[in-house]
């Protein structure tokens, strides 16, 4: 199994609260796949490991926070500099809670919704579970007169956790087990708790918010603040200290940012960080290193062996370096004393070199190992350029099965059966002899022959793009103007810029190709057109529409259904050529209400639009 394939997996067993690594292993696994792709590819990535994705938009966007670590001193101390001191000399410190997130919507002072982050832009409604809860959610708030989004963590307490510590291994696998649940017993929902630290809209500063959420009502997360004039010498210890106390509650760590910050409503936010703690140390030598086989992107990945040490109970004999520019830059040859950090249970990482001595210098391969073309310095990775290599090939096709969703298929069940393109895939034909042959075929016809094409594409290989971004870009412009090629120059979807737009286009069409080759197959039983959402285009020959905020008298998804089968193409965002925007609060000055007026895109109400219909 690769790293990325452990990282998705030991993420979506995370998710549902049965996690087969700690948490500290799991950020080593994704430290060492970080060393192996583009800043982009990996950025796109990270992105992606997030809760299952449902159909309650949020009206702001619920994303997560970049790491600053204890053993990075320099790094965290110039993002103080740089994102705190410029607002005032104070460090706003609160409790990074561990638990399920959770969007609570009020409507004229009442509960109108409960909602998971998802992937940060829409999530499952919880609304039945989180009113069965036992602390911590009001059922009605003093009445401000506008909706109201209070931004928290799902969490058992420590207190209320040993009435129900049997079947689980601590409180947030607890929490995450009985919420997961399709039908989640009551009695078991009374120990979960609601623990609030954000009233979403960027219209308080993080210092008031607290206070705001405390005369609300809410319990709110442990919080304070650090004086920084001057900052103070010991600063990181300080905050290390504050990290391993017990606050009562799961947690993973601190937030940090200015008391004066406001919600950046964007999905990695600049000015708030979440620290973490990084504390195990060893010495060893490295005797050789060896480059992987290439990647999906012919990206060939070096790796160190090392004289083997233990570190945290367990012996460490082969280290993930990072390229060809980090090796040379941090002074590593073969015999180079050097110091490892190890978080976790799995992958460490060297973090100097100790002494030199002497030493023999790493020297990348000159052929790839597999098809013995000659390899490319491609900045600072090595690569095979050759398309045809059937590790790239293996990769690409194990990379599709994954996102398509076919289980239990392994690199070397590819190579095998000698899949290491997309025809010889649907040219796979199963043994009868053989469970695993049969299996695969069924579930190829299953997974890729029942799948629309948007969601074959999607599953494709796209160099440094992940599914969100990909739904975003063909929500934006629409699958068949993708396909025909009509992208305007001038109008990127919201997030994406230039350099993302080149690298979907650099595989687009290539991928649409591989969509068109699986749609004339005659197995293929799929959905002909579906957007991004995975619901059916009627054509859109009566113009475009796109919603934001929240409806009276349906859901967006109900909405854009209705929209759809009406002759309307629904999009996900605001662009050039789009013909109705749909707001019940057109004066609201959200990112769509004035990317549209900027456009002259006409603004309607939710009656107005059931009146178009």
């Amino acid at each position: 199994m690769t790293i990325r394939e452990q990282i998705i997996e030991a993420n979506k067993a995370y998710r549902i609260g049965r996690p087969i690594m700690t948490d500290q292993a799991f950020d080593d696994l994704c430290e060492a796949y970080k060393k192996t792709v583009s800043p982009e590819e990996y950025s796109a990535f990270r992105d992606s490991l997030h809760e299952e994705t449902g159909k309650v938009s949020h009206p702001f966007v619920m994303g997560s926070l970049d790491k600053m670590k204890a053993e990075e001193p320099a790094k965290l101390l110039s993002w103080i500099s740089s994102r705190v001191l410029p607002m005032n000399p104070v460090l706003s410190v609160s409790a990074k809670i561990d638990g399920i997130s959770c969007r609570l919507h009020y409507e004229k002072g009442k509960l109108a919704s409960a909602t998971t982050r998802g992937d940060g832009y829409a999530g499952m409604d919880i609304t039945d579970k989180v009113k069965l809860i036992g602390n911590g959610v009001p059922g009605t708030v003093p009445n401000r007169g506008g909706p109201l989004d209070i931004r928290g963590e799902l969490v058992i307490k420590d207190a209320d956790f040993a009435a129900i510590a049997g079947p689980f291994a601590n409180p947030r696998n607890a929490c995450a087990g009985i919420m997961s649940q399709k039908t989640a017993e009551p009695a078991l929902l009374r120990h979960i708790s609601f623990v609030a630290y954000e009233i979403m809209g960027g219209a308080l500063a993080k210092g008031e918010q607290f206070s705001r959420l405390a005369a609300l009502g809410f319990d709110v997360a442990w919080n304070t603040e650090i004086g920084l004039d001057p900052v103070p010498a010991g600063l990181v210890g300080q905050l290390t200290k504050l990290a391993e106390r017990d606050f009562g509650y799961p947690t993973d760590g601190l937030v940090l940012s200015s008391p004066l910050y406001k919600a950046e409503n964007r999905y990695r936010p600049q000015a708030q960080v979440a620290f973490k703690l990084n504390q195990l140390v060893s010495q060893s030598r490295i005797t050789g290193i060896e480059w992987g086989e290439p990647s999906k992107d012919g990206r060939m990945s070096p790796v160190a062996t090392i004289e083997p040490v233990d570190i945290g109970g367990s012996t460490i004999s082969r280290v993930t370096l990072n390229n060809v520019d980090w090796i040379r830059q941090m002074g590593i040859g073969i015999g180079s004393t050097v110091e490892i950090v190890k978080s976790g249970d799995i992958i460490p990482k060297i973090t100097r070199v100790l002494a030199g001595g002497k030493t023999t210098p790493i020297r990348p391969p000159k052929v790839c190992p597999v098809c013995g073309t000659h390899v490319v310095r491609d900045g600072c990775d090595i690569r095979c350029p050759n398309e045809g290599c059937p590790s790239r090939g293996y990769e690409r096709v194990l990379t599709f099965l994954a996102n398509i969703g076919i289980k239990r298929v392994s690199r070397k069940s590819l190579e095998a059966w000698g899949i290491d393109s997309f025809d010889k895939l649907l040219g796979f034909r199963g043994n009868p002899k053989y469970k695993m042959e049969v299996y695969f075929e069924k579930e190829i016809s299953r997974c890729v022959m029942g799948a629309s094409n948007v969601d074959l594409f999607k599953a494709l290989p796209f160099k440094d793009l992940a599914e969100i971004t990909l739904r975003k870009i063909i929500g934006h412009y629409g699958y068949r103007n993708l396909q025909d090629g009509r992208v305007p120059p001038d109008s990127f979807p919201e997030g994406v810029g230039q350099k993302t737009m080149d690298a979907f286009l650099a595989c687009a069409s290539e991928n649409f190709a591989i969509v068109e080759m699986i749609v004339r197959d005659s197995r293929y039983h799929g959905t002909v057109l579906a957007n991004a959402e995975g619901n059916v285009r009627q054509g859109g020959s009566k113009g475009s529409v796109c919603f934001t905020g929240a409806l009276n008298t349906m859901t967006r998804a109900e909405a854009s259904k209705r929209a759809e089968a009406a002759g309307y193409e629904v999009r996900t965002s605001v662009a050039k050529g789009l013909t109705y925007l749909v707001t019940n609060d057109p004066g609201s000055g959200s990112s769509k209400n004035k990317k549209a007026q900027q456009l002259g895109t006409k603004i309607i109400t939710e009656e107005e639009f059931l009146a178009l219909l």
